[in-house]
């Protein structure tokens, strides 16, 4: 199980200067055994938010769909994605061609088949999420389309749990 530094800051008041690692052995000592910890920092700008409108499955594709995204200002651009549990009216984190993300370089137009595919919904992985490879990084409708995500915003320490720990509890 991974949980996010900036997640339990959510709900717990930690000191600014606490150690990530320190943290971990002591939730290792009292609670359940961290297999790991590590800092996330996907070194990018630009990434904004946005909206889906429509997802419908790509023909003569396996697991791909396109996507049209509200990208804010009244406009929309298509791209093509094989992150599944999209839905429309969730909001995703969205790559405009032009951002550099330091996982995957610049984001650009490029052709699936005969769809052009237009800038990236940014799949966990490229922000450090190993297990949520090719899945799309969801925000809270509190956020509106165009809204641009601060760059700090993904950088984070993720600690990850052993789960036999807590589940033979």
């Amino acid at each position: 199980m991974l949980i996010s530094l900036d997640w339990i800051r959510d709900y717990v008041d930690l000191p600014a200067d606490l150690d990530p690692h320190q943290l971990a052995e002591r939730f290792t000592r009292t609670t359940a055994e961290v297999e790991e910890v590590r800092q996330v920092n996907i070194r990018s700008r630009g990434l904004i938010v946005a909206r889906v409108e429509s997802a419908t499955e790509l023909s003569g594709t396996r697991n791909l769909h396109l996507v049209v995204l509200d990208v804010g200002s009244g406009r929309t651009v298509e791209t093509v994605t094989a992150a599944p549990a999209l839905h429309v009216g969730c909001n995703v984190v969205y790559a405009p061609p032009g951002s550099p993300l330091a996982t995957v370089g610049d984001i650009g137009t490029t052709k699936v088949g005969s769809t052009t595919s237009v800038g990236m919904i940014l799949p966990g992985d490229a922000i450090g999420i190993v297990m949520a490879t090719q899945e799309a990084v969801f925000v809270s409708d509190a956020h509106e389309p165009g809204e641009e995500l601060p760059p700090a915003l993904f950088d984070d320490w993720l600690i990850e749990v052993h789960n036999k720990s807590i589940t033979h509890r």
